[in-house]
């Protein structure tokens, strides 16, 4: 019996230290650390990620419509950028489609990004049926204003870069209703139970180890609120919660940062405070990323 005590005391110990073991815990961190870079990516503007699709809302969401969503978005660049818009509309459902090809930056620099998307898009007016434009003139004098805008992205692909991690997309897809596009504070929440969904590949590089993740990141969107029509102030005035869910399946080329090959998390994002950065929260961790660039900051 006495015997029988020690062994058991023994492997309760032995238990103890495996799961307190430093250095199992160091290691988690690493996989915890490589999911956080990757939501960031997966959320950042520069990279074609979930804001970038946030900044196309509010562009469309605007008078520019009368013209054309094309010259809106096209217009609102500068620098090393190429962009091409082409869209469509079926007036028996009120539903616009719309494909945008966009590059920022350049291949052989830090930071590139080649974007593939298709949306659709219809706009209500205040008693909730549909109408061409955001803005319509009618024949009697009045005028009215879309109050609400359906969004979805129907795909996505393309790829990007940072200092630290590369990715093809492989795939894209999610559903956002736009509330107040009749004011300049628009609100976005995920709806139909249909969360913004993202497919890709990452490749990371760090002086440890390479390593390359093929994920799925799930965002849902709280009261997402972000400036209607003002697309380069995103990043310093969208504010809101998302939550979501990252999994992903890991294999190392070189090196070796931690042992696990499935790395599953949950998170929350906190976007605001006007300084272009935002709150990821993984395992009671919190990381800060560049919204921006969709970087964490070292």
């Amino acid at each position: 019996m006495i015997v029988f005590g020690i062994a058991a005391g023994m492997l309760v110990i032995a238990g103890c230290n495996k799961k307190d073991n430093p250095v199992d815990t160091k290691l988690e961190a690493a996989a915890t650390q490589d999911a956080a870079e990757s939501i960031a990516s997966g959320v950042g503007i520069d990279n074609g990620g979930a804001l970038d699709q946030v900044g196309d809302v509010l562009d469309i969401s605007t008078s520019a419509s009368l013209q054309s969503e094309s010259q809106t978005i096209l217009l609102k660049y500068g620098g090393p950028q190429a962009a091409s818009v082409q869209k469509t509309y079926d007036s028996i459902t009120g539903w616009w489609t719309l494909t945008l090809d966009r590059q920022r930056g350049l291949a052989s620099g830090y930071y590139y990004a080649e974007i593939h998307r298709a949306y659709q898009y219809q706009f209500l007016n205040s008693k909730g049926a549909f109408q061409k434009f955001w803005r319509v003139d009618n024949s009697n004098g009045t005028v009215d204003t879309a109050y609400t805008m359906n969004h979805k992205i129907i795909t996505g692909t393309g790829r990007h870069q940072t200092r630290r991690l590369a990715q093809n997309l492989i795939s894209l897809s999610g559903e956002w209703q736009a509330m107040g596009t009749n004011t300049g504070t628009v609100t976005i929440n995920t709806v139909n139970n249909t969360p913004y969904t993202r497919h890709g590949i990452d490749t990371v590089k760090t002086l440890s180890a390479t390593r390359t993740m093929d994920h799925t990141l799930k965002l849902t969107f709280t009261n997402v609120k972000g400036p209607r029509g003002s697309r380069f102030e995103v990043a310093q005035k969208t504010s809101g919660t998302i939550t979501g869910h990252y999994e992903a399946t890991v294999s190392f080329t070189r090196g070796e940062l931690y042992k696990t090959r499935t790395v599953t998390r949950d998170f929350t994002i906190t976007l605001g405070g006007g300084n272009g950065r935002a709150a990821i929260v993984v395992d009671n961790t919190t990381y800060t990323a560049d919204i921006q660039t969709g970087e964490l900051i070292d």
